[in-house]
C-alpha cells in the first residue's frame, strides 16, 4: 500500500513484495526484507483553516543536485508565486524537496546529492522550511530519510506525477476520489504481476519422482505385506474372512 500510495511501485519493489509474500508461508528470505507499511507519517493531513501551514520559504538547501547552499526561496502568503528559470537551473531540484518533505502522492523521484562532487557523493540532502502555523512563525528542518515533519503535512504540493486522474475506454478524463486508485491498482497491477512471478517460479521448479524415491524401497512393512499376500489370496482363506466378517455383522 505504501508503494502505490507513494508511486514508487517499481520492479524491485515488487521483487521484495513477492520476496516476503514467501517468506510469510516459512520461505526464508535470504535478504531477510521486512516491510516498512503505509503509516501516518506517509500521509498528507488535512486540517482546519485557522490550523493550516502557510509555506513562507524554502531556505538552508544542503547537498541537493547541484544546488547552490544558503539560498532563499521565498513563497507569498498570499496570491500566486511564479518560479521560473532555464533548463538545469534547480527548480525541479526544489520541488522535489517540497514533495518529499510535504507528503505529496508521488515521491518516485529520488532527491540526490551532487553526484558531480566525490566529497558530496554521500552526503544527506537537507532544508528548512519558514511557515506560519496558527499566524505564528515557525522554522522546521528536513532530512532525507527522515519522518517528513508534521507542521508540513497540511501543505499539499501537486504535479503531473501526483495526478489522481486516468482515461476511460471513452478517452474522457475521470477523476477518483482520493486514495481510491490504491486499492484499484492493488487489483490492476500488484496481484498480476506477483501471480505472474509465482507461476513463472513455479514453471521452473523441477518436479520428479526421483525425489520420492526413497520411498518405493522394499521396507520391513512391505515385506510382511508380501509374504502375507498369497495367504490372503488363497480361496479358503478368502471364505473364511467372509464368514467371519458375516457373523460379526449379526452379533447382538
Amino acid at each position: 500500500m505504501r508503494r502505490l500510495f507513494q508511486n514508487t511501485l517499481d520492479n524491485g519493489a515488487l521483487d521484495d513484495l513477492y520476496a516476503m509474500l514467501k517468506s510469510s508461508v516459512g520461505l526464508v528470505d535470504p535478504y531477510g526484507r521486512t516491510p516498512a507499511p503505509l503509516c501516518q507519517d506517509h500521509l498528507p493531513v488535512t486540517a482546519a483553516k485557522n490550523d493550516a501551514a502557510v509555506l513562507v520559504a524554502l531556505k538552508d538547501i544542503r547537498n541537493v543536485n547541484r544546488l547552490a547552499a544558503n539560498q532563499n526561496l521565498n513563497f507569498s502568503k498570499q496570491g500566486v508565486t511564479v518560479i521560473y528559470g532555464a533548463n538545469g537551473a534547480g527548480k525541479s531540484g526544489y520541488s522535489r524537496v517540497l514533495k518529499r518533505a510535504c507528503r505529496a502522492r508521488d515521491v518516485s523521484e529520488d532527491v540526490r546529492p551532487n553526484v558531480l562532487d566525490k566529497s558530496k557523493a554521500t552526503a544527506i540532502p537537507e532544508a528548512s522550511f519558514d511557515i506560519e502555523l496558527g499566524a505564528k512563525p515557525v522554522t522546521v528542518n528536513w532530512k532525507k530519510n527522515g519522518h517528513a515533519p508534521v507542521e508540513l503535512a497540511t501543505i499539499a504540493v501537486f504535479d503531473t506525477h501526483c495526478a489522481r486522474s486516468y482515461l476511460d475506454l471513452q478517452q474522457e478524463v475521470a477523476y477518483l476520489p482520493y486514495g481510491l486508485d490504491v486499492v484499484e491498482n492493488l487489483a490492476r497491477i500488484v496481484l498480476p504481476r506477483i501471480t505472474e512471478k509465482l507461476n513463472a517460479e513455479i514453471a521452473a521448479t523441477p518436479t520428479t519422482k526421483e525425489a520420492f524415491s526413497h520411498l518405493a524401497r522394499p521396507t520391513k512393512v512391505s515385506e510382511l505385506i508380501d509374504s502375507l499376500e498369497h495367504v490372503l489370496n488363497h480361496p479358503n482363506n478368502i471364505r473364511k474372512v467372509r464368514q467371519h466378517q458375516h457373523g460379526k455383522r449379526h452379533v447382538m
